[in-house]
C-alpha cells in the first residue's frame, strides 16, 4: 500500500493497523476513482523548516462509487508522516472524508492506487451492491 502513516489499532495501541474496509466505507463521505491533475505545495507556516506546510492536491473524478463527489475535487494534506501520498497523473481508489469543500484521505484506511487495489475494488464493488 502507498500509506507510511503509523497507524494504530485504537484497541491494543499496536502499530500495523488498518481501518477496516466495512467501517470505512460507513464513514466515507464519498469513494471515488481519480486521477491526481496537480499537486500544490503550501507555505502557511512560517516556523515549518520546509517552507511547505500542506499540499493541495487536485483531482479528476474518473468514477464515483459511493456518493456525489464533483467531477474535480480538492484534497488537503497536511505536510506530516501521516498524509496519504499521491504523485500527479497516478491514479488512486480513494475514501474521502469531507471538511467544508475540502477533502482529505485516512493514511491508515484502505486509499491506494488503482493498480494495488484491483483486488480490493472487487470486494468493495461487492459490499456496495449489498448496501443498496
Amino acid at each position: 500500500m502507498t500509506a507510511h502513516a503509523v497507524c494504530l489499532d485504537p484497541r491494543t495501541g499496536q502499530s500495523g493497523y488498518r481501518t477496516p474496509l466495512g467501517v470505512e466505507v460507513a464513514a466515507a463521505e464519498a469513494i471515488v476513482i481519480g486521477r491526481v491533475q496537480s499537486e500544490e505545495g503550501l507555505s502557511d507556516d512560517p516556523e515549518d523548516p520546509d517552507g511547505i506546510s500542506a499540499f493541495r492536491i487536485t483531482i479528476d473524478v474518473l468514477e464515483n462509487l459511493k456518493g456525489k463527489a464533483p467531477a474535480q475535487l480538492v484534497v488537503m494534506n497536511d505536510n506530516t508522516s501521516s498524509r496519504y501520498a499521491m504523485a500527479t497523473g497516478e491514479e488512486h481508489l480513494l475514501f474521502l472524508s469531507q471538511d467544508g469543500n475540502r477533502y482529505w484521505v485516512n493514511a491508515c484506511g484502505n486509499s491506494a492506487t488503482r493498480h494495488e487495489a484491483e483486488g480490493l475494488l472487487k470486494e468493495l464493488r461487492q459490499l456496495l451492491r449489498t448496501k443498496n
